[in-house]
């Protein structure tokens, strides 16, 4: 019967400014009807090749980016995924008013250009045309460098494959900033794919990452992204409240707690706060992605509760008696230790934890913070070697907490 190409449809996923928010555009990513056995491009084009229908689908996804170039705003590019099997297909722009300009062609790397003549002469005349040219899934297909070097493209988009959990694995970041690097220095724009976490956001951002898409950023929908991204916005809005509310003095309770979370929230290290009788008060955002359990689950829930069910390198259960948590409360002392920290969905995480008592205006200890650290990041920070367990390794602007926490932070009169 093959593929009912007439109710195929275009989804809209946003590429983002991560400095500014702003909506570059958009990648239009094709979507068969709902309900259907080909929801995806790659089970769409699998049946369109059993089908014999390749060469219909490739132009129906053409037409279809065409039309939903209407959707956006005038200033902003649709990304157009094309194929190279074909490379000689119209891309049908005649007769739909759509500069050239404003369509970025995305070009594959897991298709063969580098020696496909025919594919590298159309890439020179849509370039000729005033289409920008995109190499995408960078790092996962073909001679990634002889392709880039071949084309040059405008852009580059690096894959998800090579992203994914950068905040929590140095190997990722030095892999992502390699490539980033390569590009600027040919001029290249980079865009990262497959941004999901605020963690993956914050660590781009401090890479120099310029672009990127994700569910995050915005999932594929049949409409255009809101723009500015809220995403990026209110990342926004907690690092100018981080900036300002450190030289003001704490007025009440209230004000008081959303400084704390605002603050807790602004750091890459996952982050959270105890009282005396070990209830946890504060939980922030990157304490959320290593451990998996978000603030309503463990907000109000004393470590007894075994929610959270650390053990020591040799298995030993943690939340009794024998923590961190506990000796530094006790000898009001900074404490360091390796421990593992229990994922929700059961799998175990190493990391350091580190506990810095915090106390009130009158030297009683009041609570305590507690900072995960995956292993390899402390490891990787520590230019004499991997750290001894006791060793303290932190960033001043850790050790600073404890005076925030309890209310001892200076105003700028002050």
């Amino acid at each position: 019967m093959g593929l009912p190409l007439d109710q195929l449809w275009l989804a809209l996923q946003p590429v983002v400014n991560l400095q500014t928010g702003e909506v570059l555009g958009h990648e239009g990513l094709i979507r068969g009807p709902v309900g259907s056995t080909w929801p995806t491009p790659d089970l769409l084009f699998a049946e369109a090749a059993r089908s014999g229908q390749q060469r219909e689908l490739e132009r129906t996804c053409r037409q279809l980016a065409f039309l939903a170039r209407k959707k956006q705003a005038v200033a902003q590019t649709l990304f157009m995924n094309v194929s190279m099997d074909d490379p000689d297909l119209p891309l049908n722009a005649k007769g739909r008013c759509v500069r050239p300009e404003t369509v970025a062609l995305e070009i594959s790397e897991q298709q063969e250009i580098l020696h496909n003549p025919r594919a590298l002469h159309m890439v020179r005349r849509w370039r000729a045309a005033g289409h920008k040219i995109v190499l995408d899934d960078y790092g996962t297909g073909h001679a990634s460098l002889g392709t880039l070097l071949a084309i040059q493209p405008d852009m580059v988009k690096i894959d998800r494959y090579i992203m994914a959990g950068l905040d929590h694995d140095r190997q990722r970041r030095v892999a992502v900033e390699a490539v980033a690097q390569l590009a600027w220095q040919m001029g290249v724009a980079v865009v990262v794919e497959g941004v999901e976490t605020i963690g993956e956001l914050r660590a781009l951002r401090k890479l120099g990452i310029e672009y990127a898409q994700g569910f995050l950023l915005g999932r594929p929908i049949s409409s255009a992204a809101a723009d500015p991204c809220p995403v990026v916005v209110e990342e926004q809005r907690v690092r100018q409240a981080v900036t300002a509310l450190p030289l003001r003095p704490m007025i009440d309770a209230e004000v008081a707690q959303l400084f704390h979370q605002t603050l807790l929230d602004s750091f890459a290290e996952a982050i959270y706060f105890v009282d005396r009788r070990r209830t946890l008060l504060q939980w922030n955002r990157a304490a959320e992605e290593i451990s998996g359990f978000s603030r309503r689950e463990v907000v109000g829930r004393r470590c007894m509760d075994h929610i959270l069910d650390h053990v020591d390198l040799q298995g030993t259960p943690l939340c009794s008696g024998l923590c961190p948590l506990v000796h530094a409360m006790a000898d009001g002392g900074v404490r360091q230790e390796l421990i593992l920290l229990r994922h929700k969905d059961g799998h175990r995480v190493r990391v350091m934890a580190t506990v810095i008592p915090v106390r009130n205006e009158d030297g009683r200890i009041i609570g305590a913070l507690e900072v995960f650290q995956p292993e390899q990041d402390v490891i990787s920070s520590s230019p004499e070697g991997p750290p001894r367990v006791g060793e303290l390794h932190l960033r001043p602007e850790l050790l600073a907490l404890g005076s925030v926490f309890s209310g001892n932070q200076k105003s700028e009169d002050g």
